[in-house]
């Protein structure tokens, strides 16, 4: 499918961490070098999304709406267990990917904290959920500047957080002049009942609940489980 001059792609090539605070710094790379750009509307997607619709109709859906669309909940969170997402911002976490040596005297930390109860202090109201945004041209610039301009010291207190992209950019958004406009959904299909703590691979018999599904993209796939959804789903948006 060739998506020359219906879509606008700024694509990361940082090295990314799963979980850990260059996820949000990749996210925010690339939300500045999009903006250069003047688009209206800025969707984060990855290697493992696919749009269920044509360019045509995405670019219609967005053109009818002023929403960001970006899913949101105050934390607690009943789904993120144990403490509802706060433990992935108020304890001490190393990278996914760090040495074993160094993810046991991370638990450590971790341990001494609970202990003692020398949290990190949150500032504002937090929000959570899925990091796959669809925000506008406004909202964008917003979380930029709030980063930059507005409260320097917001992304320093990410770092050494885990799974905190999915609670940054609602954070920013929920505590702003931008919250009346979030309407709370990624506008992604996505199954979380894997039993895996993640999304499903989807597989060729999802196809039925994917075309009816009314979503914009879904995630998430893989070439080398179920090729053949991805082919059947290309096909669909190309017609």
């Amino acid at each position: 499918m060739d998506l020359t001059g219906l879509v606008n792609a700024v694509v990361s090539t940082s090295r990314v961490d799963w979980g850990a605070f260059s996820q949000i710094k990749a996210t925010l790379r690339l939300l500045k070098e999009s903006s250069t750009r003047g688009h209206d509307r800025y969707v984060l997607v990855s290697g493992q999304d696919l749009p269920l619709v044509n360019n045509r109709a995405i670019n219609a859906f967005f053109e009818d709406s002023d929403s960001d669309f970006i899913e949101w909940e105050r934390l607690p969170r009943s789904i993120w267990l144990p403490k509802g997402g706060y433990d992935r911002l108020e304890l001490f976490w190393e990278k996914s990917s760090a040495p074993i040596g160094v993810k046991i005297f991370g638990r450590s930390i971790r341990e001494c904290q609970k202990h003692f109860g020398l949290y990190r202090r949150l500032q504002y109201e937090c929000y959570g959920g899925s990091n796959w945004f669809n925000i506008t041209r406004e909202s964008a610039q917003y979380i930029l500047d709030f980063v930059t301009n507005i409260d320097k010291r917001y992304l320093g207190t990410y770092r050494f957080t885990r799974a905190a992209d999915e609670i940054f950019f609602q954070t920013i958004l929920l505590n702003s002049r931008c919250a009346s406009r979030c309407t709370n959904s990624s506008l992604r299909f996505i199954d979380w009942n894997a039993g895996t703590g993640g999304p499903r691979v989807l597989g060729i018999n999802d196809f039925a609940h994917l075309t009816a599904s009314n979503e914009l993209f879904a995630r998430k796939f893989d070439e080398e489980v179920d090729s053949s959804i991805i082919d059947a789903i290309y096909e669909r948006v190309g017609e």
